[in-house]
């Protein structure tokens, strides 16, 4: 730029340029100077920068190539430590148990304990004197021979897992001679109970999350407790109903009964055609949030007493030759009471106490 400068200077002496105009020169040269040196810097760091982003972008390729190393000895790793605890803690491949016990009655009859953790337990009837018990076992323990055992002197076959140090899920199917049974205690806390065709004195069935069903079974006493599921009773005989349901649904079906007592929390309580098999039957019903519906065979020979109560809902009675003793209605209480015609006169009589506090009572024939 001093060579340009220079020139300008001659130029300015030898008067072949003014002052004036030697001054813009140089003031141009400078600034066309400034900017080449702006360019100069600009481009430097320009290079600087593709430099810097591909150093980045090495660093970046390295990193994900170690996190994908680690990664998979880490899964790997996890894995191997998986099994190790699924092998120590939890589930081995299933263990198949069978077992048989000939039942010969000599006044003493036998009694069945069931009582698992999680599984199903299904009941079944044999026409020959064999106790066949067949149960599926998933659990680390190896040896679990020792689940099912059978105490000669009681009669009693017994199943319980429910109190065990070791996890383990187990399903039973068992086969029943009929008419030798006096109790039948059967109880999961997750899982299905069914049975079909049983006979026995006393049946009492427990569950906490899961269904109950019950076919074609005659007991002398039947109690039903479950939480968290529905519990279905058709086509079976018995004196005494005694059952609890909370979160679910209870649904009787074609089945004989002299007393009945049904209490349900957060549930429907379904009654069809039930079978009233003395001169005096009960059946009582209480719900706490949940309707009650009752569908009764033909009524024409039988004298019926009904008291049907809500707080929040409403009540709706059909039957034949009925008389309204009360109808009180008002927005916190509702309460009917009736009962059939010349009522005192039937041989045969039930009576029928429903309560519900938020739902409806319904009441008919079929």
């Amino acid at each position: 730029m001093k060579e340009e400068i220079k020139m300008i200077l001659d130029m300015l002496k030898e008067e072949k340029i003014t002052a004036e105009e030697a001054e813009k020169l140089i003031l141009a040269m400078e600034k066309t100077s400034n900017i080449k040196n702006l360019e100069d810097k600009l481009e430097k760091h320009i290079k600087n920068i593709a430099a810097w982003s591909k150093n980045l972008g090495n660093r970046f390729t390295d990193i994900g190539n170690t996190i994908a190393e680690n990664s998979a000895e880490f899964i790997n790793n996890l894995g191997e430590v998986v099994e190790k605890i699924s092998k120590t803690y939890f589930w081995e491949p299933q263990n198949l148990i069978e077992k048989n016990y000939i039942l010969e009655p000599d006044g003493l009859p036998y009694s069945v304990h069931f009582e698992i953790n999680n599984g199903n337990i299904s009941i079944r009837k044999t026409d020959d004197k064999t106790l066949k018990i067949r149960a599926i076992i998933k659990s680390y323990k190896k040896n679990t021979e020792d689940l099912i055992t059978y105490n000669d002197r009681d009669h009693l076959i017994y199943i319980k897992t429910e109190n065990t140090t070791w996890p383990m899920s187990v399903s039973i199917e068992a086969f029943l001679p009929q008419k030798v049974f006096s109790e039948v205690f059967l109880k999961t806390k997750s899982g299905t109970i069914s049975l079909a065709e049983l006979q026995c004195d006393s049946l009492s069935l427990l569950n906490s999350k899961g269904n109950l069903e019950v076919y074609d079974t005659k007991a002398k006493n039947i109690s039903i407790n479950l939480t968290n599921g529905e519990i279905a009773l058709n086509n079976s005989e018995t004196f005494t109903i005694d059952s609890a349901v909370t979160n679910g649904k209870l649904s009787i079906n074609k089945s004989a009964f002299q007393k009945a007592i049904l209490i349900a929390s957060n549930s429907n309580i379904e009654i069809f055609e039930p079978l009233f098999r003395d001169n005096q039957c009960h059946l009582e019903v209480v719900v706490t949030q949940g309707n009650i519906d009752i569908h009764l065979d033909r009524m024409d020979n039988v004298g019926y007493s009904i008291t049907a109560k809500t707080f929040f809902g409403n009540i709706d009675i059909k039957l034949p030759n009925i008389i309204f003793l009360s109808d009180l209605r008002n927005p916190i209480n509702k309460e009917i009471k009736a009962q059939s015609n010349k009522y005192e006169t039937y041989k045969k009589t039930v009576t029928i106490q429903t309560r519900t506090t938020n739902g409806n009572i319904t009441i008919k024939e079929k």
